[in-house]
């Protein structure tokens, strides 16, 4: 009392006692008086906890001190501007699935609980109006904000206004680089920035990729450059890279990632100091790790470390200053979900900024953003080195190559490559649907929409989550893709003039599993049902079908398939292998009593946007019967070397025991080769494991299978020949040729591949060594767009220190890889995400599937060991138990000559990425009455009435949105030189190549579709001429159209590699006006 006769000055949180506990008395009384007086004040707090924390205020004059947190960048060069990016960052799944994270259950995995953290941070924002916070997945985001009442939502409007909370990114989640395909980006980005527009009117002006295993020239061209960001931040790239990088200053540059693209998409990239957690010793929350001391700053008191704290911060700053060129550095101060403790947080870095900034006049320390501190690097005004390669591989030590995950999980790698073809047809179906008056659907596309959006993330279809995640990622695929079959079998009533016919999509055709097409049920589908084919592209297309059906007696088939047009066509009826019986079996596949099952083969020429409706019946004198496969075994295959047809040649060595070379018959292009199956033996208590991420051989010798091949045979018939070859006991490969194909068709079933004690696990590949003269040259995409020039043992901006010299060669190939010389190119197309490699001249691996016994030690902490009943247990070792997963993937593959290459390799990768969708219904009667012939059903449709767009226009997006208007994407297909003529820029009038679409108005938008284009600005940056950018072409396109009204030119030209968005107004006179969209946003 004799010490604190009154109050402090200028410390006005002294005055309020509510803050010392949960009274809310707010006065500030001049002296505390007497000591009744004094009695009676300490009683107005109402707890224990208050009356301890006011004797201990009243003790010390360093109590309750105010902290000044009201700082900002400065120009001063003598002054480093410390940028603290408060930030979470919040997997959309990993080690919990995205609910238990967002609710904070399962915590005896990991303790992470989204709702709380963003309960906390917005309170913490209120408080304090120099406070700053960054978030980044809309998947949480939106779950929460909904959650939240009218007047929380207005504090967080408030808090977006003011640039307190600033999104950042905005996508649904933040995606994979390696393993996303570029129409899967870019539509969970667009979901997330669309949310942002409508509901906060913002526009996300940076990319934010701290956590993905790598970064790709699509990431830098389309979803940084394109979706107009500022800059794009990362927190991993290569170990030597980076070493080099801070050595030399150069963690700051511009990218331009795409040679077609060239200038017109650089973007400033900055590769944060240390990852993207704060600094050692100032971080303060206990999710991954104890959280550090906190700021002790009552020098009365035990454990003072205030000048201790702001010297090692200092120190920190010193060491990462000279790695940037600028009078700023910018620290992330946050790290896997933290902040739930946000009041702990902002305490400390208020704290922080108050004590190194009074301390030290060289540092301005204060909340920043990564837009704040992009704003400042630009006004420093430098030229940048321009950077032209990607960030693949990644490597975090000598023996940590991230290769593995490129390969890792294949099954869930084709399911979300499925679930984002469904979502591509079922769009248009929806469209087509509410185009024509009363026929909307009760089905909505919201929930696949979401569960793709949700799968793009860097631990989902990467494959780098645990098990049990990994299985939620497929079961929303699944809901999601349930829920748009009623899309498409209400489209598909429209499409045919029908009414109430259910149609019912097979998922399992890729293993002859379609119970609707084999089990009979003894209704009229014994006899006679329908196949609808539908095309998804906006090219007329003619592609083989296949599905399982299930043939009676053992005699010669009496089926038949009947065309659209009322005629008999070719079908080929070819006999499942033993792998598939025993595929089908474990599906507990169906089928008629005493029936063979068969899959039936024929070629499907479907129009753009159109559907066919083939009917399989029995055959007649009116419908010639499906022609049964000749199949030869070993004892009658002497003679045979080669199998062709027109287009291609297959050679093979005596009996087709080796697959050794194949030959282009129309441009003469020929490629020798060496085709064989194999495995790498996984690294284990080597220092490093392979595990989930990393790929480690043991060495780099591939083990054969020894005895293969083996029990081969070869099919033959009108539409296709198949090679049948068993390599191991666990491979079997069937190499297809159909009638009219200029290509190969590989189909590999792997599995269970073994669990042996003698191996740490197996990392199967395919291997072709060739003839091409590479000189260690290869080609890869990137997302399935542009195509990178790769070398082996070799990298563009460092002299590669060669520590694994098979890991350090994989990348990751989403659409296709060659290999070419003067005289031949050699591509194959993978239909799914894959892992692939050259590891000396001529030779092209692909790592197919993956099974080890052992962790690597990157966080997951569970083997890669997928079995076919899901979830595992595993013993102390971490061993799996169970048979191995099986999976089944085609790739495809063409030889040509080089100046005629692309023009295949793209659109058989088009092919793969957009496949034909099937359904299947009941027949109609077959002796209509003449009131019903009048009312048979349309068997042959086209929503673009026969018209096609160029084939080097690809329709990306065709997509009904909430305010009746449609999100349209045009991509072209080509990059810059592939092609003489599919390379060049092409023109199309929006106003006739749709011509579903009655439009009033069309507004070029950003590719993220929440800017318009023409009005959208972007940061320009100085840039250096060097040997690499002069080498870049110049690229010239055409400017926004901004917006353009019906009797306005609308012709849109697109350059190479060019993807240009629309929002499509629809005339509301017209008679198919769909007014306002039945799509909601699901969670």
């Amino acid at each position: 009392e004799r010490r604190y006769g009154a109050w402090a000055p200028g410390h006005p949180h002294l005055g309020t006692c509510g803050r010392l506990g949960p009274g809310s008395c707010r006065e500030a009384p001049p002296q505390l008086g007497p000591p009744s007086m004094w009695a009676s004040r300490i009683r107005r707090c109402s707890s224990t906890v208050g009356l301890l924390w006011a004797l201990v205020l009243a003790s010390s004059a360093h109590a309750r001190k105010h902290y000044n947190t009201h700082y900002g960048p400065v120009d001063d060069p003598a002054v480093l501007n410390v940028h603290l990016v408060p930030h979470t960052h919040d997997d959309v799944g990993w080690l919990k699935t995205v609910d238990q994270y967002f609710y904070g259950t399962n915590s005896t995995i990991q303790k992470a609980e989204v709702q709380y953290i963003l309960d906390a941070v917005v309170r913490e924002l209120l408080d304090n109006p120099d406070r700053k916070f960054i978030y980044v997945e809309m998947a949480f985001f939106v779950r929460w904000y909904d959650e939240q009442t009218e007047a929380m939502q207005a504090n967080v409007k408030k808090l977006v206004r003011n640039g307190q909370l600033e999104f950042i990114s905005g996508g649904w989640c933040m995606h994979d680089e390696a393993a996303s395909n570029y129409v899967g980006m870019v539509d969970q980005t667009t979901l997330g920035h669309r949310f942002l527009k409508k509901e906060f009117g913002v526009t996300p002006r940076i990319g934010w990729q701290i956590d993905p295993f790598g970064h790709s020239a699509v990431q830098g061209s389309l979803m940084t450059g394109e979706v107009n960001f500022d800059a794009v931040f990362f927190g991993r790239i290569d170990y030597q890279d980076r070493a080099l990088r801070q050595e030399q200053q150069r963690m700051e540059m511009v990218w331009r990632a795409s040679s077609s693209l060239g200038a017109t998409d650089d973007v400033f990239c900055v590769i944060n100091p240390e990852g993207y957690g704060p600094p050692p010793q100032f971080g303060w929350e206990d999710v991954m790790q104890t959280p550090d001391d906190p700021f002790c700053d009552n020098p009365d008191l035990e454990g003072y470390n205030v000048d201790e704290l702001v010297q090692k911060f200092v120190e920190d700053v010193d060491a990462w200053r000279g790695y940037y060129r600028t009078n700023n550095l910018m620290l992330t101060m946050g790290s896997d979900f933290q902040y739930a403790h946000a009041h702990r947080w902002f305490k400390e870095l208020d704290k922080l900024i108050h004590y190194v900034n009074e301390a030290n006049k060289t540092l301005n320390v204060f909340y920043s953003t990564p837009s704040i501190y992009v704003d400042a690097v630009h006004r420093a005004n430098l030229t940048w080195e321009v950077k032209t390669d990607d960030f693949f591989p990644y490597a975090d030590q000598a023996h940590g190559y991230w290769t593995g995950y490129f390969t890792s999980r294949p099954a869930l790698k084709y399911y979300v490559k499925m679930g984002q073809a469904r979502l591509q047809a079922a769009r248009q179906m929806e469209l087509m649907l509410a185009l024509n008056s009363g026929s909307r659907s009760k089905s909505s596309t919201g929930k696949l929409e979401a569960a793709t959006g949700v799968a793009q993330h860097h631990d989902a279809v990467s494959g780098t989550s645990k098990q049990h995640v990994a299985d939620d990622y497929a079961k929303r695929l699944a809901i999601g893709m349930a829920e748009c079959d009623g899309i498409v079998s209400d489209a598909l009533n429209l499409f045919t003039q029908t009414e109430g016919v259910e149609w019912t999509i097979c998922n399992q055709l890729n293993v002859s599993v379609c119970d609707f097409t084999t089990d009979g049920n003894g209704g009229s589908r014994a006899e006679s049902f329908q196949v609808a084919v539908y095309n998804p592209t906006a090219w007329k297309q003619s592609r083989v079908v296949r599905f399982p059906v299930a043939v009676s007696g053992n005699g010669e088939p009496d089926l038949a398939v009947v065309g659209p047009d009322g005629n008999g066509i070719a079908v080929q009826l070819v006999p499942i292998s033993k792998v598939t019986e025993q595929l089908r079996e474990y599906e507990g596949a169906k089928a008629k009593d005493g029936a063979t099952i068969y899959e039936a083969v024929f070629e499907a020429s479907v129009a753009a946007m159109g559907v066919e409706i083939f009917t399989i019946t029995k055959s007649g004198a009116e419908y010639p019967a499906a022609q049964l496969s000749r199949v030869r075994n070993p004892s009658t295959l002497e003679p045979f070397t080669v199998v062709e047809n027109e287009f291609v040649r297959l050679r093979y060595t005596d009996a087709l025991k080796k697959w050794i070379g194949m030959d282009n018959k129309v441009d003469g292009a020929s490629v020798d080769f060496e085709h064989s199956m194999g495995w790498y033996n996984s690294s284990a208590n080597e220092g490093q494991n392979s595990g989930a991420y990393i790929f480690r051989p043991h060495d780099a010798s591939m083990f054969p299978c020894e005895d293969g091949p083996f029990n081969v045979a070869v099919v033959t018939g009108p539409v296709v020949q198949e090679v049948w070859q068993t390599f191991c006991d666990w491979i079997t490969v069937v190499t297809r040729l159909y009638t009219n194909a200029p290509f190969a068709e590989v189909e590999y079933t792997i599995g269970s591949i073994p669990n042996d004690e003698e191996f740490a696990g197996k990392e199967v590949i395919s291997r072709f060594n060739t003839s091409v003269s590479t000189a260690d040259v290869f080609y890869t995409d990137s997302n399935g767009r542009d195509v990178l020039r790769r070398q082996v043992n070799y990298r563009p901006t460092w002299t590669l220190n060669v520590t694994e010299p098979v890991a350090g060669n994989y990348y990751p190939i989403n659409s296709m890889f060659s290999l070419k010389d003067d005289e031949v190119q050699v591509a194959v197309m993978p239909d799914r995400a894959i892992s692939a490699a050259s590891t000396s001249e001529g030779n092209m691996e692909f790592m197919v599937h993956r099974r080890i016994q052992f962790d690597d030690s990157r966080g997951v902490g569970e083997p890669l060991n997928e079995t076919m009943h899901g979830i595992t247990d595993y013993d102390d070792d971490q061993r799996g138990a169970g048979p191995g997963l099986i999976i089944r993937s085609k790739h495809l593959v063409a030889v040509s000559a080089p100046e005629q290459s692309y023009s295949l390799q793209r659109p058989l990768a088009q092919a793969q990425q957009d496949p034909f969708l099937l359904a299947f219904a009941e027949a109609p009667g077959s002796a209509p009455t003449d009131k019903e012939a009048a009312a048979q059903p349309r068997l042959s449709y086209s929503a673009m009435d026969g018209v096609s767009l160029p084939e080097n226009v690809q329709l990306m997006t065709l997509q009904l949105l909430e305010d009746g208007t449609v999100l349209l994407r045009l991509a072209h297909v080509y990059g810059q030189d592939e092609d003489a003529e599919l390379s060049k820029s092409v023109s199309v009038d929006l106003s006739q190549a749709l011509p579903m679409l009655s439009i009033e108005s069309i507004t070029e938008l950003t590719l993220s579709a929440n800017q318009a284009k023409a009005t959208a600005k972007k940061l320009r940056w100085h840039t250096q001429a060097t040997e690499s950018t002069q080498a870049t072409p110049a690229v010239t396109r055409q400017a926004p159209l901004g917006t353009r009204r019906a009797g306005e030119s609308m012709v849109v030209t697109l350059s190479p590699m060019e993807i240009r968005t629309f929002n499509v107004k629809l005339s509301s006179k017209a008679k198919n006006s769909p007014g306002t969209a039945s799509a909601r946003r699901m969670k």
